[in-house]
């Protein structure tokens, strides 16, 4: 969707899923004292963890509910296990309107399943045919 980096789509009859990973590493990621994204690293340094303060998400998640006729859906960032997540996370830009970040084993503990009960029926084809059109893949070259 334009120069977006979304990981995934997950599109199902009732609802879909942008999902889009966060490298972030150790420590403690949260919102410092001026309301910015940060980690906060085992040594205690921070580092600015920018995307945090994204409210964009929102508008492009509109992007998919106009391409699936109006079906709801949820945004999640997904950070890796070795980062923990601070109350404060939940004041981030990116999750005002209902976003989520999530440590990976969220995910491969079932917390999605919630979002997803089943059974799920399958997308309709012209909603996988109008959001095909909008997306490409680009493999990015490792050095």
């Amino acid at each position: 969707m334009g120069t977006t980096n979304i990981d995934y789509v997950v599109l199902t009859g009732d609802t879909w899923l942008i999902v889009d990973s966060r490298g972030c590493g150790a420590g403690t990621l949260g919102l410092d004292s001026k309301r910015r994204g940060v980690l906060v690293g085992p040594d205690g340094t921070a580092r600015a963890e920018e995307w945090l303060d994204d409210g964009r998400a929102y508008s492009r998640a509109g992007v998919l509910y106009r391409l699936t006729d109006g079906v709801q859906g949820q945004t999640a960032w997904i950070v890796p296990d070795t980062t923990l997540l601070h109350p404060s996370i939940q004041q981030a830009a990116c999750c005002r309107r209902g976003g989520l970040v999530l440590p990976m084993r969220a995910v491969t503990d079932g917390y999605l399943n919630e979002h997803f009960p089943e059974p799920q029926r399958p997308a309709d084809p012209s909603q996988i045919a109008r959001l095909s059109a909008h997306l490409s893949t680009r493999q990015e070259q490792q050095e």
